[in-house]
């Protein structure tokens, strides 16, 4: 009896220790033949405020035709991954620029859920500076400062 229970534990022992080696073996053949998803296809609106949100919207296909999971990054800092979506289904996150004019990029990646990561695809947001209220008389003002004071003076502001 001791040596039937002695047998089943090393069994156990010895199949506790292969499975999870074959199982392993298994996970890595299919990561070596997993292919990166294709760079993300990003699309923007055509008029960006300063400030106000607005939507990026992204898509990308995996060869392999395994889920995907999305990060951006804009101004330096990059997001965590999103996801996971479906492979060609549409991502869209909201954004927003707080900065001077200019022109700013979008950055966005893609992974499989194999870890396989794709190249980065980049756009540009263009911000507009914002429209300058003029008229002459603003405009006289502004290159005539003396005048101004002489004004500001008389009025007792």
């Amino acid at each position: 009896m001791n040596k039937k229970l002695v047998g089943i534990i090393i069994g156990m022992l010895i199949l506790t220790t292969i499975a999870p080696i074959a199982v392993s073996a298994l996970k890595i053949d299919r990561i070596r033949d997993n292919s990166p998803p294709d760079a993300p296809d990003i699309t923007l609106p055509e008029k960006v405020r300063r400030g106000r949100l607005f939507n990026v919207t992204v898509v990308t296909t995996d060869p392999d035709g395994d889920d995907v999971y999305y990060r951006h990054k804009s101004n330096s800092c990059t997001s965590s991954w999103f996801g996971p979506f479906p492979s060609g289904a549409n991502y869209t996150f909201k954004l927003s620029i707080i900065g001077v004019p200019g022109i700013y990029p979008i950055g966005v990646q893609a992974k499989d859920i194999n870890e396989a990561e794709s190249e980065w695809a980049y756009a540009d947001i263009n911000l507009p500076r914002n429209r300058a209220i003029t008229s002459p008389f603003l405009s006289f003002l502004q290159n005539n400062f003396y005048f101004l004071y002489l004004l500001w003076n008389l009025i007792g502001i």
